[in-house]
Order: structure tokens, then C-alpha cells, then sequence
């Protein structure tokens, strides 16, 4: 894990002076995947991802909660409202189960 973190730091700070920008990768993130080759990079990547579905899910249970709380508001608000929190509850946990399927991934790459 360490290894990973000292690679993350040495990137941000090596890439931009040799004049590699945003447009040469999507972010950071995707760079460090890239190049994840030993079986700890993949499990660090594995509890990072696993630690993202797992925020993911939290913030589609406070937006689930949300959603049921807007039951004193006016009708056309409260439908609304409902509405929007549940396009964000179906969004979280979508991207939750993303997470989760880029853990599994990074879980298997890691054995040996």
C-alpha cells in the first residue's frame, strides 16, 4: 500500500513537469490502474474500490431516507423530490455495484 501511495505522489508530481496533461489520461485514478502489475497494487485497488461501493451505498440509503422525508412538503414538491432522490438512489447504487464488480477484478488480479 505504501508502494501504491509513493507511486500516486511521484506521479502528480513527475507527470506534470514532463509535460504529461489530463488529456494524455482521464485522471490519476486510471493511470495507477494501468500500472498496477503486483498482486498488493491489485489489493489496495481491490479495498479502494471496495471502500467506493461502499460510500456509494451510504450515500443511496441517506438519499433513500431523503426521499421518504418529504412527505409534509406540498404535493408537487414532495412527487418531485421523491422522484429525484430515487433517480440518485438507482445512480449510487449503480455505480455501488460498478465499484464492487472493479474490486472483484483487482481481488482476482491479485492472487497468485
Amino acid at each position: 500500500m505504501k508502494r501504491l501511495h509513493a507511486l500516486v505522489f511521484a506521479l502528480a508530481l513527475i507527470l506534470p513537469a514532463a509535460g504529461v496533461t489530463a488529456g494524455d489520461h482521464d485522471s490519476l485514478e486510471q493511470l495507477v490502474v494501468e500500472s498496477a502489475d503486483t498482486p498488493q497494487e491489485h489489493e489496495a485497488l481491490a479495498r479502494y474500490y471496495g471502500d467506493k461501493a461502499e460510500h456509494m451505498r451510504k450515500m443511496a440509503e441517506n438519499h433513500r431516507a431523503m426521499g421518504q422525508a418529504y412527505g409534509g412538503t406540498k404535493i408537487t414538491q414532495r412527487k418531485r423530490m421523491q422522484d429525484h432522490c430515487s433517480a440518485l438512489v438507482a445512480d449510487f447504487e449503480k455505480a455501488a455495484g460498478d465499484f464492487e464488480a472493479l474490486a472483484k477484478e483487482h481481488a482476482e488480479a491479485a492472487k497468485p
